[in-house]
């Protein structure tokens, strides 16, 4: 896809939204941006654009709300009691407000969460941990540092505010190092958003969040 920074930086100004709308989809202005961009929409691994010219994720924000640079499911090999996120889901969920069973958790690094959850580093790998019954889940650190590699190497980030795009920055070269960092200081966190549906378990994805203003950081500086 040609010139790709012209494009999207044409955008400025304007109010975008999606032509697909879908109920209770809180994508639905990232896809406003890729059906603006002509990008078909996808769910591969890689970043959104990959035509074999240009190399390109895409994101957008209202600099609000944290930034999702990627859902990836743990491997559930660390604990007899819990060998699937089904068994996950019974041992911990709760009845949330609206009294639908739920298993929404954010998980840091840096601390215990309100349900006395952490995220571990140990041995290469990264573990969901629980104060008191122990590791849970883990991912190999190696696979999600080729994650955030193949994925965000080349990133977007597209701002808005009421559906008019305000701005647009350019990422390059991502830093597994400060990506590890922000992992342990609790700069990037893992969201679980699991909900108990009457057919059975939804799960829109284990996913790796940042917040807008510490985007930026997990890339390599350009020197002056």
């Amino acid at each position: 896809m040609q010139n790709i920074n012209k494009k999207i930086n044409n955008l400025i100004g304007k109010k975008i939204s999606t032509k697909n709308h879908r109920f209770g989809d809180n994508g639905s202005y990232g896809r406003a941006l890729e059906e603006a961009l002509g990008v078909e929409e996808n769910n591969i691994s890689g970043p959104d654009i990959n035509d074999g010219e240009t190399t390109r994720e895409l994101k957008t924000t209202d600099k609000k709300a944290k930034i999702t640079n990627f859902s990836k499911e743990p491997k559930w090999n660390v604990n007899e009691s819990f060998k699937r996120m089904q068994d996950f889901f019974d041992h911990y969920s709760y009845i949330s407000d609206d009294g639908i069973k739920r298993l929404n958790l954010t998980l840091y690094g840096n601390k215990y969460n309100s349900h006395n959850f952490t995220l571990k580093f140990d041995q290469g790998k990264l573990f969901i941990t629980h104060k008191t019954d122990g590791d849970i889940c883990c991912w190999e650190w190696k696979d999600l540092e080729k994650k955030f590699a193949q994925k965000l190497d080349s990133t977007s980030v597209v701002s808005h505010t009421a559906g008019v795009v305000t701005s647009h920055d350019e990422y390059n070269n991502i830093c597994t190092k400060k990506v590890n960092s922000m992992l342990k200081s609790g700069k990037i966190v893992v969201e679980t958003r699991l909900t108990q549906k009457s057919y059975g378990l939804k799960n829109r994805g284990t996913a790796f969040r940042v917040s807008p203003a510490e985007f930026s950081n997990m890339f390599i500086e350009e020197e002056e």
